[in-house]
């Protein structure tokens, strides 16, 4: 078991390493590409926090804007797949309800340039559900359905 716990402990705690062209398209480019599907999870949790402190905090605020949509859930899913694509860069591509496995249409895809791996995103307005609802949306669709996928374990 330690053996085990070792080999999960150096899994977790390294990323990809860099090869040397990484570093002068780093430089030119300040990122680089996901190469693993963690990685790409990482970017997309950075992206969406950078989204959530540009609405509150920016010069161009879009905070109201993004309220006035209201509770029409697919208008806020077209805002927020524009806004990733907006940065995603030469490092995802980002897909509106794209069907995987069984038929299965998460709300966004973001899938990356070098690799064959996404991450699944479920948009939700909290102001038009139930704290059960948005349980039942995170544990039955994204958790039970769309990461259960191959190729599509994180979300």
């Amino acid at each position: 078991m330690r053996m085990y716990a070792w080999k999960r402990a150096a899994y977790d705690s390294e990323e990809t390493p860099w090869q040397p062209s990484d570093v002068v398209t780093f430089e030119s480019r300040f990122e680089l590409a996901p190469r693993t599907p963690r990685a790409l999870q990482k970017l997309a949790l950075r992206r969406l926090e950078d989204l959530q402190h540009s609405l509150l905090n920016g010069d161009f605020t879009q905070g109201t804007t993004l309220r006035a949509l209201g509770p029409d859930e697919n208008a806020v899913q077209r805002w927020v797949a524009d806004r990733l694509e907006l940065q995603s860069g030469q490092c995802y591509s980002v897909e509106r309800e794209s069907r995987g496995a069984r038929d299965r249409a998460p709300d966004l895809t973001l899938r990356a340039c070098e690799g064959a791996f996404c991450v699944r995103i479920e948009v939700k307005v909290a102001e038009s559900c139930s704290l059960a609802e948005l349980e039942r949306a995170l544990e039955q669709q994204l958790c039970g359905g769309y990461l259960r996928d191959i190729g599509g374990v994180h979300g």
